[in-house]
């Protein structure tokens, strides 16, 4: 892969760390910002019953930016 795609994925990978922390620290004002008023019923529901259960934004948090972290890892041992 090139230099450009790179850096993309470095750029979203450190987006999953980022969005992983706000989301475990602030789980569910962060949660709550994907209740779109036009968005499907099932839709808003889903997204109410996730925020009524912080313990889950946080697991899904902590995957996430572990998950960043660990793509990082990936790409700058291959430029290593």
């Amino acid at each position: 892969m090139g230099r450009a795609s790179d850096v993309a994925m470095e750029t979203l990978a450190i987006g999953m760390v980022g969005d992983g922390v706000v989301a475990g620290t602030f789980a569910r004002r962060h949660i709550m910002l994907w209740d779109f008023a036009r968005a499907p019923r099932w839709y808003r529901r889903l997204v109410r019953s996730t925020a009524e259960r912080p313990w889950l934004v946080r697991a899904i948090a902590t995957a996430q930016a572990g998950l960043g972290m660990w793509w990082v890892y990936r790409l700058t041992r291959r430029h290593a």
